[in-house]
């Protein structure tokens, strides 16, 4: 995700930025990050994190699907690290992106489709905990992350297909640039430049 980032960009929007992982690589770059996030839990965990000691970090907590609140129009890159799959509607996101971009900017984000299995990931994750000992201590956790991923699956994971998204950007303003593959296949990465 990070690398579909201009290495010369300025100001990065982060969709649905979770505890903050991705955010903190952006600032370690140097990066003047705008995160939105929503969910209190989440922002708890981003808080306890301290990544405003890293660098130029603002935090809102709003929907990704409220981006129209947003009032800056000057962000050179967005980012959204498996958000877009469980928006109602992500061309509408794709337009709102595109509205706050500079012209050229890039937007990167990874995304399930239809063709998503999760099972290949679950097990690569059970065999990476297997492999390192710390299967045991964490298999109640990992059977509620299976469980929860197994919803996620059948309701809304598999929604779009990636000609769906592809057309999306297009009717939205970007040049697709970049499309592949991450976390054995289950998702797609997409880097688009706004025309």
């Amino acid at each position: 995700m990070i690398a579909g980032v201009p290495k010369d960009a300025g100001r990065v929007l982060e969709l649905g930025a979770g505890t903050g992982n991705v955010t903190r690589e952006l600032l370690r770059r140097g990066y003047r990050v705008t995160a939105l996030e929503n969910n209190p839990f989440m922002l708890e965990k981003m808080a306890a994190k301290r990544l405003g000691n890293i660098g130029n970090l603002t935090v809102n907590m709003e929907s990704v699907e409220q981006l129209d609140l947003i009032d800056q129009r000057n962000f050179d890159a967005a980012v959204a690290v498996n958000v877009v799959y469980a928006l109602e509607d992500p061309f509408r996101c794709f337009r709102k992106v595109a509205n706050v971009l500079t012209q050229g900017g890039v937007f990167a984000f990874s995304t399930t489709h239809s063709e998503t299995r999760l099972e290949p990931l679950l097990t690569a994750i059970a065999n990476e905990l297997k492999s390192n000992g710390t299967f045991a201590a964490k298999e109640e956790h990992y059977q509620r992350v299976v469980e929860i991923n197994k919803d996620i699956q059948i309701s809304i994971a598999r929604r779009h297909s990636r000609e769906q998204y592809e057309l999306w950007l297009e009717e939205a303003g970007f040049k697709i640039n970049h499309i592949g593959s991450s976390y054995k296949d289950a998702v797609l990465v997409f880097h688009a430049r706004k025309q």
